[in-house]
């Protein structure tokens, strides 16, 4: 019986398909990232704002930026600010944040949404704090 089995065995054939090799160049894209700057994440300055990165490959295009910080206990805290920019570079950022006239206490809501021709669309928003001069964006 033995002998069946190994005479049997020996007579099957394995056969497999070469996979093609993919070329990554072929198939780039263009893939946004984006960052908030505030007292956590900035450091010791009084800034608020955000930064886009292009993490991929291809060259972003036609970059449309809307960033709003909303809220405080009487709510009276209100900014908005845009950004357009024509083409973003692969493995460059544009960076945009200041000392903007924001000047409470409470929580705020700080909102980013990001759009690009050859990109998926960002939506993001954190919760974060206003003390004095300094906007700590906890996201």
């Amino acid at each position: 019986m033995c002998f069946l089995f190994v005479f049997t065995i020996s007579n099957l054939s394995v056969t497999a398909e070469e996979t093609d090799v993919i070329d990554a160049t072929l198939h780039q894209q263009t893939e946004l990232h984006t960052r908030f700057i505030g007292a956590i994440r900035g450091g010791i300055l009084p800034t608020v704002g955000y930064s886009i990165d292009n993490i991929g490959n291809e060259i972003a295009r036609n970059i449309a930026a809307t960033f709003i910080i909303e809220g405080r206990f009487a709510g009276d805290i209100y900014l908005t600010d845009s950004l357009v920019k024509t083409e973003l570079e692969p493995h460059s950022s544009v960076v945009k944040s200041g000392t903007f006239a924001l000047y409470g206490f409470g929580p705020i809501m700080v909102t980013l949404d990001v759009d690009a021709e050859n990109a998926e669309s960002i939506h993001r928003t954190v919760k974060s704090f206003q003390i004095g001069f300094r906007t700590f964006i906890f996201g």
